[in-house]
């Protein structure tokens, strides 16, 4: 495996970039929608009073915007606002809610996301308090765990709750308090994990090798188990092993992901919301697990399979789930039997506008990543358009693109060490080969890449062909270039539209949406 760093509970190769300038309007209108007044701190401790999931509102959107601060200031003082607010809301204990005597499986997920926002605040600001309250939360909360995961329920499909697009305590048993959003335990590991790359408590180790006994002891798509919840396990599992090299548990990430390709990718690679359940709806956090687990099996394996499932992930899952207010929302199942993709629920408010936030920063800072230093190699992966520096400030690229709406990329070194060249790697998507893409620099070619040099003060161009083709794999789709395309209902539009489209609509034309995933005719056959 490559060498990683864990930030955040997501996986970077050492060498994170730094970012800024950047200009594209999904991640603009990312930050607008979180600082608008519904997101105020006031209003996120005024809901969380009482709440059904203590911790996460607070957590997932503290996580946001100290993910979105590595491009922008303007949500800095909306951070520091919700981190003055906490401690005033903890209980005696150091975390939000009651105090149960049983194990309330919605407050431990809640927490995990104010865990990883609370570490990811203190690398930020390097604030000791949120690093302190973390810790604290970890050792009230989760490590009573240790030991009784044996005894959580096997969740089988029991004729129980159908489940809501917000998950419910809709049983107890033994010890445990049981949520709608089956196994939603699982994403106490999003936290787990987090602290365990802060810290060296070898109680919390424990306790992540009891969870992966736990991943491993249930049917997961027989339970129907809540694909967030899986998915962020699997992420998890996946940091963990590139921070101790153990195999057993880069195995089980990559058999998790291969569990989601089988039995809960829709047509246009958004998830399931459970297993099983075709008839429910997507998940936007589901989306971005999914991304960011391809996303660092890619880097952990090497496999360009899942570079090339990341980029699907990205355009036609999450691209279509953003909606044009900036926020996340929910959609139709899309399967060969039921091929409309429709707007089920505008925006998920409570989870996915905050937690799509942070799979928009993803793409863009985890779209490249640098060689070790002194050594000036780029890899370029996802083409977006931002300012990066390699972290010792040595080197400055600009990258300017309106990918994947056309195919250029262009490239441009402002700063280079002493004015030595870097070597850029640049990866190439798979439905063009090395020798279609169009370059104005000498470049050698590989299977799946293109690598040439970028000297200070020089700008390069690369060119990619955004061929329409057709895939066939039980359904057959149209693409053009990555973005899947659709068949809208509105008489007025007889092209084929991409399913990211929905982003540049209205907001009323995007909560109506409605379209066929569909091949057009006259494309190439597959």
């Amino acid at each position: 495996m490559h060498s990683l760093d864990t930030l955040s509970g997501m996986t970077f190769l050492l060498g994170r970039p730094v970012v800024g300038g950047a200009t594209d309007p999904r991640l603009s209108a990312s930050v607008t929608r979180l600082l608008r007044p519904d997101y105020h701190p006031d209003r996120v401790f005024e809901m969380e009073s009482g709440s059904d999931w203590p911790g996460d509102y607070p957590g997932r959107l503290i996580l946001a915007l100290a993910n979105l601060a590595q491009f922008t200031d303007a949500v800095l003082n909306r951070l520091a606002h919700l981190i003055t607010m906490l401690p005033a809301a903890l209980n005696e204990r150091g975390y939000l809610g009651p105090i149960h005597r049983e194990f309330d499986e919605q407050q431990l997920a809640g927490h995990a996301w104010l865990v990883s926002g609370l570490l990811a605040h203190h690398r930020l600001t390097r604030d000791p308090e949120s690093r302190r309250m973390a810790h604290r939360i970890i050792e009230s909360l989760f490590l009573p765990l240790i030991g009784n995961l044996a005894d959580y329920p096997v969740r089988s499909d029991d004729g129980g709750s159908d489940g809501a697009a917000s998950g419910v305590i809709d049983r107890r048993q033994g010890d445990w308090l049981l949520s709608s959003d089956t196994y939603c335990i699982f994403i106490v590991l999003e936290g787990v994990v987090a602290g365990f790359a802060d810290g060296s408590d070898p109680r919390v180790r424990t306790l992540i090798d009891e969870f992966l006994v736990l991943l491993d002891r249930d049917d997961l798509v027989s339970c129907r188990a809540q694909l967030h919840a899986s998915m962020t396990a699997a992420r998890s599992v996946l940091d963990y092993a590139v921070l101790t090299g153990s195999d057993a548990a880069l195995n089980t990430a990559r058999r998790l992901y291969q569990t989601y390709r089988r039995n809960g990718r829709t047509l246009n690679d958004a998830t399931f919301n459970w297993f099983g359940r075709p008839d429910s709806w997507t998940e936007p956090c589901a989306m971005v697990d999914t991304f960011l687990l391809a996303r660092g099996l890619w880097w952990a394996t090497g496999n360009v399979e899942y570079l090339d499932d990341a980029h699907r992930i990205e355009i036609n899952g999450l691209g279509h789930s953003q909606r044009p207010n900036g926020g996340f929302g929910l959609d139709s199942v899309t399967l060969p039997d039921q091929p409309w993709l429709t707007t089920a629920e505008y925006e998920a408010t409570w989870c996915c506008t905050m937690r799509g936030a942070i799979g928009l920063v993803e793409a863009r800072i985890g779209g490249v990543r640098f060689g070790p230093v002194g050594t000036n190699r780029l890899n370029i992966d996802f083409f977006h358009s931002m300012q990066i520096q390699d972290p010792s400030g040595a080197v400055e690229l600009l990258m300017a693109t309106d990918y994947p709406n056309n195919g250029t990329v262009v490239l441009t070194a402002t700063r280079t060490p002493e004015g030595r060249p870097v070597q850029v790697e640049f990866h190439v998507p798979p439905w063009v080969g090395p020798e279609q893409l169009s370059i104005d620099t000498i470049a050698s070619t590989s299977h799946r890449s293109i690598t040439f040099e970028l000297f200070e003060k020089r700008v390069v161009t690369v060119t990619i062909p955004m061929l329409e083709r057709r895939e066939t794999d039980g359904t057959v789709r149209s693409f053009r270039g990555p973005q899947l395309l659709c068949s809208d209902d509105r008489p007025s539009r007889t092209a084929l539209l991409p399913v990211d489209d929905i982003f540049s609509q209205t907001e009323a034309e995007a909560k109506k949406f409605r379209a066929r995933i569909t091949a057009a005719p006259g494309f190439p056959k597959p």
